[in-house]
């Protein structure tokens, strides 16, 4: 008799929550989402908040939610991120979102830790996702992190797809963990300001990959290489995170190539890239330098 009841109640209990599933008015939910999404990119990129507006909120079976899309733009009206299909899944200590982005795809997934209830992991997967669809939110990132590059990139236009999977460290490094393994096809720059510059009207890479992983703060650089006709650029080697900053060291060697032409030599640009020193070039005329120290990255990128 008791475990007839106890059935019985289960029965109901489980009619209940069925009905308050259905019945849940998600559609009021989506303005509140697209304001957490804008406060979010707002935070991250250090812009003002952008506009964004979702379509198609509800509930994904069996435990998730879905989106149809989530289109943001910048307060001047300038696309920022455009998704599509969007299916997330907010079990505890383990989310995950996929989308389409463009003709390809993204998803990614976190972890929280259930003793300190923050981010342990985040995990990015790129699937033949298009990088013109990603290139307002570089630009916005860049705008963050470093406001001066944004005179060289203004007007940036990126073509090709993205595939690969980074899994982002998290501080401090010299105990981080993460990885990133990324495959450009048909990376290409078409004619831009940036290029107008150097005199170049396009620059189309043959090889674009990016593969390095870092293991208790030791990163390994497998294979980093942009290689074109006009302006190339590969590095290797590893370096060791400390915890003290100045104290890291390693052995990276980076090399770049600059392929003298008409069109750089006419130029400005162009040709302060050619009259540039090139110290200790290969046999294949690729300049090298190598780091041992933080300073050095500095000295030399910094244009010390």
């Amino acid at each position: 008799m008791i475990g007839s009841w106890i059935k019985l109640g289960l029965q109901i209990f489980f009619l209940f929550v069925l009905f308050l599933v259905l019945t849940f008015p998600f559609e009021r939910m989506g303005p509140r989402i697209a304001g957490l999404v804008e406060k979010g990119l707002s935070q991250a990129l250090s812009m003002t908040a952008p506009h964004c507006e979702i379509s198609g909120f509800g509930l994904a079976f069996p435990f998730g939610i879905k989106m149809n899309r989530l289109n943001c733009t910048t307060d001047g009206e300038q696309p920022l991120l455009d998704a599509k299909a969007i299916r997330l899944s907010p079990l505890p200590f383990q989310q995950s979102l996929t989308a389409e982005m463009g003709k390809g795809s993204m998803g990614v997934s976190t972890n929280v830790s259930p003793f300190t209830l923050k981010a342990s992991k985040l995990g990015v997967d790129f699937k033949e996702v298009e990088l013109s669809v990603l290139t307002p939110l570089i630009l916005n990132f860049v705008r963050a992190s470093n406001p001066m590059m944004m005179s060289f990139l203004t007007g940036l236009k990126i073509e090709g797809t993205l595939s690969g999977e980074v899994q982002a460290p998290f501080p401090p490094l010299h105990r981080a963990t993460g990885k990133a393994d990324l495959q450009f096809k048909d990376l290409r720059l078409p004619q831009q300001p940036l290029l107008d510059l150097l005199g170049l009207t396009e620059i189309k890479f043959d090889t674009s990959v990016a593969k390095m992983k870092l293991n208790l703060g030791k990163l390994e650089i497998d294979n980093f290489a942009f290689i074109s006709n006009s302006l190339s650029a590969k590095a290797s080697g590893n370096f060791q995170f400390a915890e003290n900053p100045d104290a890291s060291n390693g052995s990276v060697e980076f090399k770049w190539q600059v392929v003298e032409s008409d069109a750089l030599r006419n130029s400005i640009a162009g040709s302060q890239l050619l009259n540039r020193e090139c110290p200790n070039p290969d046999a294949q005329k690729f300049c090298t330098k190598r780091f041992s120290r933080p300073s050095d990255f500095g000295n030399f990128f910094g244009g010390n």
